[in-house]
């Protein structure tokens, strides 16, 4: 949690994050480069800073899984 609480205030780096981290063609995160599977906890943490900044409930507690962020 200190993590998240700590990418929440850094959006930028948050963002950079969760459009790096996303899942490739086999389910594995792009960015991990090894056998991770998408999400990673990167993946998490930043889905959980960005529920933090915009005052939502935790990503973690929740039974939906945020959608991978597009690169732009």
């Amino acid at each position: 949690m200190l993590m998240a609480t700590m990418l929440a205030r850094m959006p930028d780096l948050r963002q950079r994050v969760q459009a790096d981290h996303v899942p490739d063609s086999a389910g594995h995160c792009s960015e991990c480069r090894d056998d991770t599977q998408w999400p990673c906890e990167l993946y998490w943490i930043a889905a959980e800073a960005e529920n933090l900044g915009s005052g939502q409930s935790p990503a973690l507690a929740s039974s939906s899984l945020p959608e991978p962020r597009q690169a732009k």
